[in-house]
């Protein structure tokens, strides 16, 4: 998290990363939850066993599945992957151009995305 360019520092698959701009309000709602859960790493989520390193991609997709278990969702349907799908069609459809999509996602080719 870099809460002075609002930005945040993604780091993807194979030693990928990129950084993507966070609007105010979300800037907002990210020092809420940091400071609630005592969060003073850099990372938004870190380890539960070691705070220096962030949460695993593993953890991550369990955290998903609890969630949608909870809400009564078809756990076969819910991963990280999928989220992250969503979010670029959602995108796409309310507008916003394929290119800044492509970047959002750290997608380097077009046709990736």
């Amino acid at each position: 998290m870099d809460f002075e360019p609002k930005s945040i520092r993604i780091e993807g698959k194979g030693d990928v990363e990129w950084i993507n701009p966070i609007h105010d309000n979300t800037l907002i709602r990210i020092k809420m939850f940091m400071k609630k859960n005592g969060i003073t790493s850099r990372w938004l989520l870190p380890s539960k066993l070691d705070k220096t390193v962030p949460m695993s991609r593993e953890s991550i997709y369990k955290i998903f599945k609890r969630i949608a278990a909870k809400s009564g969702v078809d756990t076969r349907n819910v991963s990280p992957h999928v989220f992250r799908h969503s979010f670029a069609i959602h995108m796409l459809n309310a507008g916003c151009d394929m290119a800044l999509v492509q970047e959002y996602l750290g997608h380097s080719d077009i046709s990736t995305t």
